[in-house]
């Protein structure tokens, strides 16, 4: 009811725009989306067409428009995204199923998670069948998680696997008629999370239907979301190189100029993944930094916006002055800062002037998505 509105729809959105305030669209971003857990757990049911559309139904009645369809962990839709580490010994916690990593056939779209060694390597033993009972009871992990861990001990210390892995499974018949009934409704689909073959099944059910999609963190970007008309979060690289001023915007550019190729609106929006596990983006000095090479020009205040309409001062944290310079992004107040840090470095306003016009590319790709689903409705 303030400066942040929830909007349903693109009209409603750019109301919102020009009024001043702050369009908030409603997404659900989860690792058993709907409860649809790969392996239900006592009092869940195993998920269906029918009991997955009527959930549909309700959270678009509650105004969620953005669905993930999967996250981490195997889910009844598909495959997790293949991380590892941790994430290896949650997923089997979260299904009592093994890994499901194979070598062969990893060839396909690329994913930010979904390659590399297995960590835990005891625990990958891929399974004919994805969804076939799981074979272990590890429900009372909550209650026990000493006990109910101690038989997998070994396994789980065992060496890790080196290799390029992938996972063995990607989307299911039930994750497909999600991605059907998502743009029957007009809804946004979010890929960021998908393994490789989820991925490359999404691509051809998308490119089928010419329905547009969007990554909004932690995917690689091969152009054919931008080809459907969707949109990619976006990143400014945090280090610069004294032989090649305005490094840092250089993944901009790159964007932008593939958009441009692919027939897409040139925008780029900025995709951080703040959630208290992912960072934000790094510093440039001090000892956070990951940068090799000498930083040169840090930011001093006060500095403008980039419109030159607000003057920015140091900023703190109730008494305490906070450093970007040394600290980094450390809260989303600190957008102001990144992108100063990046025009020090010598990126032009040009081009950085697509970031500007990121909400309009993210409402092109949603009247896109209502309008392919009122023809899609009418087949």
């Amino acid at each position: 009811k303030g400066w942040l509105r929830i909007v349903n729809n693109p009209k409603d959105a750019r109301d919102v725009i020009n009024q001043g305030k702050l369009a908030v669209i409603l997404g659900i971003e989860i690792s058993n989306l709907f409860d649809c857990f790969l392996t239900p757990p006592k009092g869940f049911k195993a998920c269906t067409a029918e009991s997955v559309s009527a959930k549909l139904d309700d959270y678009h009645k509650r105004g969620v428009r953005v669905i993930f369809p999967v996250h981490k962990f195997d889910n009844g839709f598909s495959a997790g995204d293949g991380h590892r580490g941790i994430i290896e010994l949650g997923n089997f916690l979260n299904s009592g199923h093994y890994s499901n990593f194979i070598t062969e056939g990893c060839e396909g779209p690329e994913t930010s998670f979904d390659h590399g060694d297995v960590v835990f390597g005891g625990l990958n033993k891929p399974r004919e069948s994805y969804d076939s009972k799981a074979p272990h009871d590890v429900s009372g992990f909550v209650d026990d998680p000493l006990t109910t861990l101690a038989p997998y001990l070994s396994e789980i210390q065992g060496p890790a696997l080196k290799g390029n892995y992938c996972q063995k499974t990607g989307l299911t018949p039930l994750g497909k008629t999600l991605i059907e009934m998502l743009m029957k409704r007009g809804m946004i689909i979010d890929i960021a999370h998908l393994p490789r073959r989820a991925l490359s099944e999404a691509y051809t059910i998308l490119e089928k239907n010419d329905y547009p999609a969007t990554k909004t963190h932690g995917s690689s970007n091969d152009g054919r979301v931008y080809a459907l008309g969707g949109m990619v979060g976006a990143d400014l690289g945090r280090c610069s190189d004294e032989n090649q001023p305005g490094a840092m915007g250089k993944g901009l550019a790159n964007a932008v100029a593939l958009a441009k190729e692919k027939g897409t609106y040139p925008a780029e929006g900025l995709g951080f993944d703040l959630n208290g596990f992912a960072g934000g983006p790094r510093p440039r000095f001090g000892p956070n930094t990951k940068c090799s090479g000498t930083q040169k020009n840090p930011i001093t205040y006060p500095f403008k916006s980039f419109d030159g309409k607000v003057t920015f001062t140091q900023p703190s944290l109730g008494e305490r002055k906070v450093d970007f310079n040394q600290e980094g992004m450390i809260h989303i107040g600190l957008l102001p800062e990144l992108i100063e840090d990046v025009r020090h470095d010598g990126v032009d306003d040009k081009a950085l002037e697509p970031l500007f016009r990121s909400a309009e590319a993210y409402l092109r790709m949603w009247e896109k998505a209502e309008s392919r689903a009122k023809q899609l409705s009418s087949q």
